[in-house]
């Protein structure tokens, strides 16, 4: 959507200015609200962009406080008012979860909105299975049953009303377990075993793949030592390889020899085994994975398969392969600036000075890391390329006065940004490139570094390095970086990179901002 035409379905609504004042009462009132110290809002707010959310929290508190008819009756009036705002969605699901547990199954079956929240969809479902006709309920019903993984409770009834009208069959029951192994759920391929008569032809298969996932090098070692592999069971004994390469490729090359002794017959498997083991060997940087590569046809071979050769061949600088492996990547793979990077090295390596000396002279006009290890290589500048975003007053201006951008403004001032966010994402979901340009340096007029950078980047214009690259807070960042001995640079980069300049991100390790 063009900003003309988003400003003319949302301005109307949009032109109140806030005060400071008017800003700190907001803050005020929020923060009484969500410790549960007020339960009415301050009149004087009632013009504010953000009064829908004041209201909103005030509602949700009385789902499990006061449930019944009248809160119903005042979130549907409130959903009907502000079904745009981004909350609206989540606030409608959370309503209709708790309706359910009082019986209210045709107001569920009326409110519902498609959702992702599967538990919801399962209350839904469940609604449906009471109101409407079993014909019109069952095909929906099956397709929530065929899922390879654990469903929520909320499901039960619904599987439950399923076989009462007699249609969870031992049909159904085999293509969820189907689903479920593909998924590699062995609690649930157990729960649906259960499920099936003992004689079922599928128990011996799930049985099979059960055993594999217990110990996939036992698993290999108990079919080469009974010398039977039906051919049906070859995708266990694929999956077994797999599993083994990736955990311990060591022991899966073992386990081959042994395996194609016995199944040599079996060229497709052996030959996908092959392949997973070049992986794995790949991976430990062992060198047995260049000849296994070379054992593996290329059409075999995936873009993540024809990377780790190449990596294979590059750790142990046999220049000859990656150079013969690189261009025997599809072009557009080929073409990628670090595969245009080693092919480059390779030809250098291999005495092929001219050509490599062009190769690395294109990917020296490049503003990128390639581009630079390029430039180092010919003791040439690095290519900056900066070209700022280009400017459109009037689209910025629009932009600003959309109501979305203007409650985004309001939650990032109040510092609440994980709402901000929330805003900023919905009213630029849909904008067009140049749009998302002015957008961003409306974010960087703020001072709002993370989004600018974010939106930016969603609009693919990449030359603008004021945007992407901003140096803020320059008096505290050459302080500390005098204080600590490094460079100022060094502070910006790794704050850039760790976190966007985020005010509250957060990491794991303790790390903050």
């Amino acid at each position: 959507m063009g900003l003309a035409a988003a400003t003319a379905i949302v301005l109307p609504g949009s032109a109140y200015a806030v005060s400071d004042a008017q800003r700190q009462a907001f803050a005020t009132a929020l923060d009484a609200i969500e410790s549960g110290d007020r339960e009415q809002i301050p009149t004087e707010l009632a013009d504010h962009p953000l009064y829908p959310y004041l209201e909103s929290k005030l509602l949700r508190r009385q789902i499990w406080k006061a449930p019944g008819d009248e809160t119903d009756v005042a979130i549907i009036d409130w959903l009907d008012k502000h079904a745009q705002l981004p909350l609206a969605d989540d606030f409608r699901n959370d309503w209709l979860a708790s309706l359910p547990k009082r019986g209210e199954w045709a107001r569920l079956h009326q409110y519902y909105e498609p959702t992702t929240r599967g538990s919801l969809q399962c209350q839904y479902l469940d609604a449906r299975t009471r109101l409407e006709p079993k014909a019109d309920v069952l095909a929906d019903a099956q397709a929530q049953y065929l899922v390879g993984k654990s469903q929520p409770d909320a499901c039960d009834p619904v599987f439950e009303w399923l076989e009462d009208q007699g249609q969870l069959t031992d049909e159904l029951v085999r293509q969820r377990m189907q689903l479920a192994m593909e998924a590699g759920q062995p609690k649930l391929v157990r729960y649906l075993l259960r499920q099936l008569p003992d004689n079922d032809p599928a128990q011996d298969y799930a049985q099979a793949w059960l055993i594999m996932r217990q110990g996939s090098a036992r698993y290999l070692e108990s079919i080469v030592d009974a010398g039977e592999l039906p051919e049906a069971f070859e995708p266990i004994a694929g999956e077994a390889f797999n599993r083994l390469s990736r955990f311990d490729s060591e022991r899966a090359w073992e386990a081959l020899i042994p395996f194609t002794e016995v199944f040599g017959d079996r060229k497709p498997l052996l030959l996908r085994a092959r392949r997973d083991i070049a992986m794995g060997l790949a991976y430990d940087r062992d060198a047995r994975a260049i000849p296994m590569f070379r054992s593996v046809p290329g059409y075999m071979l995936g873009p993540s398969a024809r990377e780790w050769r190449v990596r294979s061949a590059l750790y142990f600088q046999d220049w000859e392969q990656v150079h013969a492996w690189i261009l025997e990547m599809p072009e557009d793979q080929r073409n990628e600036e670090a595969w245009r990077y080693w092919l480059a090295r390779a030809e250098a390596a291999t005495h092929r000075p001219a050509k490599a000396r062009q190769r690395f002279g294109e990917l020296a006009k490049e503003r990128s890391y390639y581009g630079y290890l390029a430039a180092d290589e010919l003791d040439l500048p690095y290519a900056m390329n900066h070209v700022r975003a280009p400017v459109s007053t009037e689209a910025q201006d629009n932009f600003r006065s959309l109501a979305g951008t203007q409650r985004a403004r309001e939650w990032y001032l109040i510092d609440r940004p994980r709402e901000a966010r929330t805003e900023w994402k919905a009213v630029t979901k849909n904008l067009e490139r140049s749009d998302l340009m002015q957008a961003a340096q409306v974010a960087q007029s703020w001072g709002w570094h993370e989004q600018a950078i974010i939106t930016l980047a969603a609009s693919k214009y990449w030359s603008d390095l004021d945007i992407r690259y901003p140096l803020p807070w320059s008096g505290q960042v050459i302080r500390l970086a005098t204080e600590f001995g490094i460079t100022p640079e060094d502070i910006w980069a790794i704050t850039r990179s760790e976190s966007l300049f985020a005010r509250d991100a957060y990491s794991y390790a303790g790390a903050a901002g």
